[in-house]
């Protein structure tokens, strides 16, 4: 595009809006900066958003067409290459040109700046599409002509898009003359210059300066020459264009990676570039920020001066092979990247899909070069399985991850995660993975949440080192965004939450561990104190972090706690309550902890009730045998529980509390009045469980305790009466079972527990072994006789197989058999309240039911009459035939 343009000064100037007309399906959505130049905007149509860039025509005589034939042949030759997005709309009016593409959000000088920061692999990933980008736009005589960080477009996966393709700008310029450079070039105003050295030419010839001075003297008073700018009238036949090479792009994608790698480094600005060609400067101390050797020697030799001495791109690509560049960015991950950029467009579900049927593939490919090139380098680290490629990955499935529909698809990318986060960086975890699990957090489906609250539990316990910027990152940023999920409206959800929030609180302390062991003393701060101040500082200061987070996890924990539904305070027992004791301590263990949980045996879930005597031996273990006093009662209602298999559990936690030695003498004794009886129970897990613990007390007894106290409680239940020679050690469970008693007959027991009269059979009971113990050896007893209720109860019991015996027995466990009796009563009319009748109130229901009477019979059927008649002198209310309730 001729260099004249440079020096024309509008007469008048509209914004970009008024050109906007030109393209009927397009409205204007914000605007994208000006220049002399070019006017951009960002639009909408139809498909989405579009850039538009504008060029005002000044001088209709300025020939356009050939540059917009020129853009059409370029977007023609560029339709397969996938990095590269050219002009897709061309329009030449008498007002202006208009170029339309596709809009991007990020550039890759956008993205360089931009959280989470770009390691080496994404960086040299990049370098990578950029060669094979020109090298197929080579292969096909297209030359780009202006490649900067502001052309080189970026997708949230790092998939990068060469843009503005400038066949419309002069390839050469005079050094002597920056407004042309300006003018063309400097679109961003940062002064970078990029172009290739040898597309300055030397220094306008005397004549040629005289004639545009002339020319803007005689011009300036018509206003046609911008004031500010004399002498830049340069006609177009005298600068050359339209023979780019490629040596040219190569140069200037040079300068962009010498910018990529030095984190926003530039290596020249226009001034230094005049220098440069001069030999006055040498961009030496900027290459020499790249840590990558590899790719420090590609990019010193992309920048050479001498054109003639830079290789093609495809040379530097089979240079840089399995060098800068791994194999499997040849052999299989282009290639596999390509997929999702191809036509027609995949839905965000869709390439979730196809991510989760080859992430397994996937990763073999990269971890199988990554180990054989550590075998190479003889690394002999077999505990680090960090992939670094597998980190290419990871936007591909987080730029789809909000976008999301289907619960399938949702699950699918968490699967994909927890997949991944096994061969991932704790950085990379805690940068790019863990704000997408805060977010679905929030998802309206609850099997996500519940899934999202199990892959952030098992990504976060994958992490065994953190940096100190991250040390906070619970109690600032995890633990505040997943409160909510304690009063979540999904059981399941809280459920999930239960099941792994003691997991969360442990990882939160090591992290909140390894801050502190891993603190190394700052420089500044500490040069005034000593080592035991430093010690005591840091010791306060860590004391005050972890009140700060366990001050977060209780709350959630006294939520879950306290939940309405049974299985959420049910999971939390069963799954991190003895975690979550050691995290909060032994004060907090007991206030927080043990103070909701005593609460749960007065519940009718009898699944609740047991889950509680499954915990209490870890919180009494941890708490220590202070809690004896709280315990003691709570235990004592465990043997009397109206659940068989509750007494079990009581008796295990019993014994589990026996070993550890967490019950005092005098609560031991207690218990064993009331355990001992349950040796003659008729259930055989509960008789078992009863033997245990009194072994267990016997074996931590001393020999006194076992022969005062201990067999004297025993003898009524064991088939040696009165010879305490023939027993056998207490100790021993085996020997303990085989001199039992034959316990109570099961249908016996059932009955009496159902037995409304109870009391007074057992008064009955009480005289007939009164009467048996006062007669003669060898005499009959004399019986009082029953009254007519209590015999017919005694008739049955003895229709059952009871026996003097059996009476003795049933009085051995009289107090137990009244405690569970009464718990029955009460479960039965707490069950009984809440009794679903299969009754339902039409009147409750969210919808108004409609009624539809239907008669199955013809009206004048002469049989059916009669049979009417009869109807109505039933008095029923229903009309003849079958009524139908349904609901709209």
């Amino acid at each position: 595009m001729g260099s004249s343009l440079t020096s024309i000064a509008p007469s008048q100037i509209y914004p970009v809006e008024y050109y906007l007309t030109e393209l009927p399906d397009c409205t204007f959505d914000s605007n994208l900066g000006s220049t002399r130049f070019l006017k951009v905007a960002r639009a909408k149509n139809r498909e989405g958003l579009v850039v538009v860039k504008v060029f005002a025509v000044r001088d209709p005589s300025y020939p356009l067409k050939p540059h917009k034939d020129q853009l059409e042949a370029i977007k023609l030759l560029l339709k397969n290459v996938p990095n590269t997005v050219p002009f897709q709309r061309l329009l030449l009016s008498e007002r202006a040109g208009i170029l339309v593409r596709q809009y991007v959000k990020d550039n890759l000088y956008d993205r360089i700046s931009t959280r989470p920061f770009l390691n080496s692999i994404e960086k040299r990933w990049i370098a990578f599409q950029l060669l094979q980008c020109l090298n197929q736009c080579h292969e096909l005589g297209v030359y780009h002509g202006d490649i900067k960080l502001e052309n080189i477009m970026i997708t949230s996966w790092n998939w990068v898009l060469l843009t503005d393709f400038a066949s419309y700008k002069p390839t050469h310029l005079f050094v002597d003359n920056p407004a042309e450079y300006s003018y063309f070039f400097d679109t961003s105003r940062r002064r970078t210059c990029y172009i290739a050295p040898e597309r300055f030419n030397k220094i306008m010839s005397a004549e040629r300066e005289k004639s545009a001075g002339t020319a803007t003297i005689s011009s300036s008073s018509s206003g046609s020459i911008a004031p500010s700018s004399p002498s830049l009238i340069i006609h177009s036949d005298e600068i050359k264009t339209g023979d780019l090479t490629y040596a040219m792009d190569i140069f200037s994608l040079g300068c962009s990676l010498a910018e990529l790698f030095t984190e926003g480094t530039c290596p020249f600005d226009f001034s230094q570039l005049l220098k440069f060609i001069t030999g006055d400067f040498n961009p030496h101390e900027t290459i020499q920020k790249i840590e990558d050797s590899n790719m420090k020697k590609l990019i010193q030799s992309m920048m050479q001066k001498d054109a003639a001495a830079r290789l093609t791109a495809r040379e530097y690509l089979d240079v840089q092979h399995d060098k800068a560049f791994p194999e499997y960015f040849y052999t299989y991950l282009y290639d596999y990247m390509k997929k999702y950029v191809s036509i027609p467009a995949m839905s965000p579900d869709e390439k979730i899909y196809i991510l989760k049927n080859d992430i397994n593939q996937i990763i073999e490919v990269i971890t199988t070069y990554e180990k054989s090139i550590s075998v190479n380098e003889s690394s002999n680290n077999k505990e680090n399985v960090v992939s670094e490629g597998l980190v290419l990955m990871v936007p591909l499935l987080t730029s789809v991850l909000k976008a999301l529909k289907h619960c399938s698809a949702k699950l699918n990318a968490l699967e994909v995660l927890r997949t991944m986060a096994n061969y991932l960086s704790p950085e990379i975890i805690l940068d790019r993975l863990l704000p997408y699990l805060v977010f679905l957090a929030k998802d309206k489906y609850p099997k996500v949440r519940v899934a999202v609250i199990q892959t952030l539990t098992e990504c976060l316990g994958l992490i065994k080192s953190i940096s100190r910027s991250d040390s906070n990152i619970f109690p600032e940023y995890i633990l505040p965004n997943l409160s909510h999920i304690a009063h979540d409206e999904a059981v399941i959800v809280r459920m999930a939450y239960a099941e792994n929030i003691a997991s969360l609180a442990d990882i939160a302390m090591r992290f909140l561990e390894m801050t502190y062991s891993d603190m190394e003393p700052d420089p500044d701060s500490d040069a005034l104190l000593d080592e035991k101040e430093r010690n005591l500082y840091n010791k306060v200061s860590y004391e005050h972090e972890l009140q700060a987070l366990q001050e977060l996890v209780q709350q959630s924990v006294t939520t879950l706690l306290s939940d309405p539904e049974n299985a959420v305070k049910q999971t939390l027992l069963e799954r991190g309550i003895r975690r979550l004791c050691v995290f909060f301590g032994r004060e907090k263990g007991n206030d927080v902890l043990l103070s909701h949980m005593i609460t749960y045996l007065n519940d009718k879930d009898r699944h609740l009730r047991r889950a509680f005597f499954d915990a209490i031996v870890g919180v009494a273990s941890y708490v220590g045998w202070q809690c004896c006093p709280i315990l003691e009662p709570l235990l004592q209602q465990g043997l009397t529980d109206s659940e068989e298999f509750v007494i079990c559990k009581a008796l295990a936690a019993l014994s589990d509390l026996a070993k550890e030695n967490l019950l005092q003498k005098q609560t031991l004794n207690k218990i064993l009045a009331e355990a001992v009886p349950l040796l003659i129970h008729p259930d055989i897990w509960i008789r078992h469980s009863a033997v245990g613990f009194i072994s267990v007390v016997a074996r931590s007894s001393n020999v006194a305790d076992v022969q005062c106290k201990l067999i004297p409680l025993l003898l009524p239940y064991l088939n040696y009466s009165g010879n305490r020679k023939n027993l056998i050690q207490v100790e021993s469970e085996l020997a303990l079972l085989y001199a039992l008693k034959d316990p109570l007959p099961r249908c016996i027991y059932d009955y009496l527990v159902k037995l409304q009269s109870l009391r007074n059979l057992f008064d009955c009971l009480c005289e007939r072994k009164i009467s048996r113990s006062i007669t003669r050896v060898g005499h009959p007893p004399s019986y009082r006789e029953m009254e007519t209720s209590l015999l017919t109860v005694y008739n049955r019991l003895q229709s059952d197989g009871m026996t003097e015996e059996v009476e003795e027995q049933i009085l051995l466990l009289k107090d137990h058999l009244q405690k569970v009796q009464i718990k029955k009563c009460n479960d039965m009319s707490m069950s009984s309240s809440e009794k679903d009748t299969g009754e339902i109130d039409l009147n409750l229901l969210p919808v108004s039911p409609q009624v539809h009477c239907i008669s199955l019979v013809s009206s004048d059927n002469q049989f059916e009459k009669p049979f009417q008649t009869i109807q109505r002198q039933k008095n029923i209310k229903e009309e003849v035939g079958y009524r139908f309730t349904y609901y709209e």
